[in-house]
């Protein structure tokens, strides 16, 4: 690792627009648009343009489910969420190719030409810098600090008590999970847990029954019926004693 300086070379990275940072979408979502973004900006490059770009002039790009949640370290489930997320903001559309094709994807950009200019980047960072300034010159006034501290305070409270937001699990979605919750259970049960979200998707489509915590009755699907933990037993007994 080394410090950053004047005139460095950036390692390689994902493009990732400011109008994301204002939108109501899941962290997921938001990586999975840069990754979709990237890509076509590649597609629309003029050596792959003509194979990546439809009748319309439309770019699109390929990018299976699976690969994407490898390349994010995220569950399957946690990537179709994340498209239906884009897909409902405005931001993709796909297009369906037919049996055993790929979709194609169509990242969609703003119309506002305001997105496209740089003079944010040092309004942005202007601001910030001046708001650091600010916050050194009140230190030197008790008073002042005490409110800083008082406001900061109250902002962390408020983080922490903050619910986050469930997103819809599994074929119906109708399981719900928090990207926090899903991420824990994938953690404890990497293998089994997407299969079980599909079960109980499936379940609760079908009888309607509906459950106060959609995560802890995965733990007990999953420690009732998982076969690939199976109980250790002990066969060893005790002199005049006989196994049954």
């Amino acid at each position: 690792m080394s410090y950053c300086y004047k005139g460095m070379k950036l390692p390689s990275y994902v493009p990732m627009p400011r109008f994301l940072l204002q939108m109501d979408l899941s962290m997921n979502a938001k990586m999975i648009y840069a990754l979709l973004l990237g890509r076509s900006n590649i597609s629309s490059s003029e050596r792959n343009y003509e194979k990546w770009s439809d009748e319309r002039g439309a770019v699109f790009v390929v990018y299976p489910i699976a690969t994407l949640a490898e390349h994010i370290g995220r569950g399957l489930s946690t990537v179709k969420n994340s498209l239906q997320e884009l897909e409902k903001a405005g931001l993709v559309e796909r297009k369906r190719m037919g049996m055993g094709k790929p979709n194609h994807i169509y990242v969609l950009m703003p119309d506002d030409e305001d997105y496209f200019s740089d003079q944010w980047k040092d309004d942005f960072y202007l601001s910030a810098s001046q708001n650091s300034d600010c916050y050194d010159s009140c230190i030197g006034d008790r008073h002042e600090s005490q409110n800083v501290s008082t406001i900061r305070k109250n902002d962390k409270n408020n983080r922490n008590t903050k619910k986050e937001d469930k997103i819809c699990f599994g074929c119906y979605e109708n399981v719900l999970l928090s990207n926090k919750e899903y991420e824990k259970l994938k953690q404890a049960y990497p293998l089994v847990l997407d299969d079980f979200i599909e079960r109980l998707s499936a379940y609760k489509k079908s009888s309607g029954k509906k459950y106060a915590d959609d995560g802890a009755t995965l733990v007990t699907w999953i420690n009732r019926n998982n076969s690939l933990v199976k109980l250790a037993r002990s066969y060893d007994c005790e002199e005049g004693e006989c196994l049954l």
